[in-house]
């Protein structure tokens, strides 16, 4: 409120998206939200981020309403967004911007991350996939153990059929691929419930 009342409104908005970032995570009523409570985490995300740095990340998404909806392991999303801003993009120190985006099938969809970063060496990468495909708990590589955290509690929740992918080009950016299936979460029936997917 002090810093509505001297008009710093960068600094109650700061505030307010951490005071939202903090209130997610703690907030365990549910392992798994729905992918619009996972891109809202994210949007507070950035928002503080841009308030660090001078220049500005954008987030752009292109998703139908419905897949929004559908439900995804909790801190599933902001993660690998923070990934591509720690490993890719502030290295740039340039204006740039993430977009999250699904590419649909009958039986499955994938929520794909990308951005226009710098890149993984293919060396890496190559660890990082290598690491993506063993078996869940497998410790025997210390690099990527979050995107691998990611990758395997998808794996617990819905099947070994469903995960993460990774590819980059060193220089032009990096696309995370999390293949989902439909589990469409009911947000009005919970509500009217007394529950809380957050």
């Amino acid at each position: 409120m002090m810093a509505e009342i001297d008009s710093r409104f960068d600094i109650s908005d700061a505030i307010t998206a951490l005071g939202n970032m903090l209130r997610y995570s703690i907030n365990w009523n549910s392992e798994n939200v729905t992918i619009g409570n996972e891109i809202e985490h994210v949007q507070n995300y950035l928002e503080l981020i841009n308030i660090r740095f001078d220049y500005k990340i954008e987030l752009k998404l292109d998703m139908p309403e419905y897949i929004s909806n559908q439900e995804i392991p909790k801190l599933t999303v902001q993660p690998i967004v923070e990934n591509a801003v720690t490993h890719g993009i502030e290295a740039l120190a340039a204006n740039s911007d993430i977009e999250i985006k699904a590419a649909e099938t009958d039986e499955y969809f994938d929520l794909i991350l990308s951005d226009r970063g710098k890149g993984i060496p293919p060396e890496r990468l190559v660890v990082i996939n290598k690491r993506l495909a063993r078996d869940i708990g497998d410790e025997s590589d210390t690099g990527g153990i979050g995107l691998k955290n990611v990758h395997d509690r998808i794996i617990m929740s819905f099947g070994r059929e469903y995960g993460v992918s990774v590819a980059s080009e060193t220089g032009r950016g990096t696309r995370v691929s999390i293949r989902l299936p439909y589990k469409y979460v009911n947000y009005d029936a919970v509500t009217a419930s007394g529950g809380d997917l957050v």
